[in-house]
């Protein structure tokens, strides 16, 4: 607990689940504390590792530790990182994360993706969001976003499969698919649709990122 400067000693023994007594009776007797909470100890450690790592500095990783998580049911993050036995997130209807925020693509040229996806797919820029240091740019596609990332691809953009559904793809929806088709038709860009019959349509950006394009009334389903 030495090694916690911003959180009281009070709030660290909750976290751990013993007492200041038990604390004291087992210095006193020279014996170690009970495994459980034995093992909390590098648990904790650990999410506090990766917390200093994720925002930056010891202190702001100890006070986000230590205050109340909405997605937590008001308990301290800190406290919920040592219940081995607490039920899984993905089991709460309520979880952890409530919606996907933003798809990356990386991207050669942005001027010619920006060409395609504003000139052809018709979604406009955010033009608010910070400068990462290198060029891209973020599509809005209704609450959430595409970020185009003009970087060296890790990825071969050659040999793909010709059908976008059994690649990795990001899934759109939209009102009618009559339009979307007739603006690929228009502008050159070859198709595919759903195997398994649904209203949707596959195709790629021009550098091979794989698109659906899937009726509003139709939920996502395997490809």
């Amino acid at each position: 607990m030495a090694s916690f400067r911003f959180i009281d000693r009070d709030t660290m023994l909750r976290a751990m689940g013993i007492s200041e007594r038990t604390l004291q009776r087992a210095k006193l007797a020279y014996r170690p504390l009970d495994s459980n909470a034995s093992d909390r100890s590098p648990r904790l450690a650990a999410v506090a590792e990766q917390a200093i790592e994720v925002l930056g500095s010891q202190e702001a990783a100890e006070r986000w530790l230590a205050a109340p998580a909405v997605g937590l049911e008001r308990s301290m993050v800190l406290a919920f990182s040592q219940a081995p036995n607490r039920r899984h997130a993905a089991e709460d209807p309520m979880s952890l994360i409530c919606e996907l925020h933003h798809a990356s693509l990386i991207v050669a040229d942005t001027a010619r993706s920006l060409a395609f996806y504003h000139d052809v797919l018709g979604l406009s820029s955010d033009t608010g969001r910070p400068d990462l240091g290198f060029p891209g740019a973020w599509l809005q596609v209704g609450r959430g976003q595409i970020h185009l990332l003009e970087l060296p691809n890790p990825d071969p953009t050659e040999g793909r499969p010709a059908h976008g559904g059994r690649d990795r793809h990001v899934a759109l929806t939209v009102p009618d698919l009559g339009p979307v088709l007739a603006c690929l038709s228009a502008a050159g860009i070859p198709c595919t649709t759903s195997r398994s019959g649904r209203r949707a349509l596959f195709c790629r950006d021009p550098d091979g990122n794989a698109l659906e394009f899937i009726e509003s009334r139709v939920s996502p389903d395997d490809a």
